[in-house]
């Protein structure tokens, strides 16, 4: 029988430049800078879904102040752990 451990959701910032390229937000913890990529295994989560949208417009006000014209969303993950006996 298995047994419930836990319920996990995070949040992943997406920007997509163009219809057929989408990147995640990836952050340094070292000194705080934003990397882009379009592996999603490199992802940054977000605890909560608060935080993801301080991001987003942040990184959106970023996008108007450069001239680029990404457009942001944030995804939701959710993992569900069992532990198997």
């Amino acid at each position: 029988m298995s047994k419930f451990v836990e319920d996990n959701i995070r949040y992943i910032l997406v920007r997509k430049i163009s219809d057929d390229i989408e990147q995640v937000a990836t952050i340094d913890d070292y000194n705080g800078n934003i990397y882009w990529t379009e592996n999603v295994d490199s992802a940054s989560r977000f605890e909560s879904l608060e935080k993801a949208k301080k991001l987003m417009e942040l990184q959106k006000q970023l996008s108007v102040l450069l001239d680029k014209e990404f457009k942001f969303e944030i995804l939701e993950e959710q993992k569900t752990v069992i532990e198997a006996k």
